[in-house]
């Protein structure tokens, strides 16, 4: 059951978002927006393309231990302020994480940035400095 969640939660994450596919292009230079995917330890998605955040939890059906259940699917357009924070904290945290181990460990996040064709990609486990921080920062746009 375990490893069949993993490959959901890797399937969601690589197809969350299909190239080129609802991006705006940045002024002045035509390319895209990048798309941020945040996997949490638990499985749930959220989506970000510098200006609405998307979240699509686990169902306690995907869940490893059949019970824990991600709460309800949303989708908010954030203040400028807001988007600015979040894009800047997750770069922060693809440019401070540990080199990538190639596997994704069980609760641990992954965060993935794409754009112009670029992949981008930090599993953070419990250690990472950051991590609570961008926990609490998902955590409030639900409200």
């Amino acid at each position: 059951m375990k490893r069949m969640l993993f490959f959901i939660v890797m399937a969601q994450v690589w197809c969350a978002a299909l190239p080129g596919e609802g991006r705006a292009l940045r002024p002045g230079d035509g390319k895209e927006n990048p798309m941020y995917t945040v996997a949490d330890g638990s499985g749930n998605v959220y989506r970000f393309d510098g200006e609405v955040l998307s979240y699509n939890p686990v169902k306690a059906a995907e869940s490893s231990s059949g019970v824990y259940d991600g709460g309800e699917p949303y989708s908010r357009t954030l203040s400028p302020a807001d988007s600015a924070d979040l894009t800047a904290l997750l770069e922060e945290c693809l440019e401070k994480s540990p080199a990538e181990s190639g596997a994704r460990p069980m609760g641990t996040w992954l965060v993935k940035r794409e754009a112009d064709g670029d992949t981008a990609m930090a599993v953070l486990d419990s250690s990472f400095g950051l991590l609570k921080t961008l926990e609490n920062k998902l955590s409030t746009t639900k409200k």
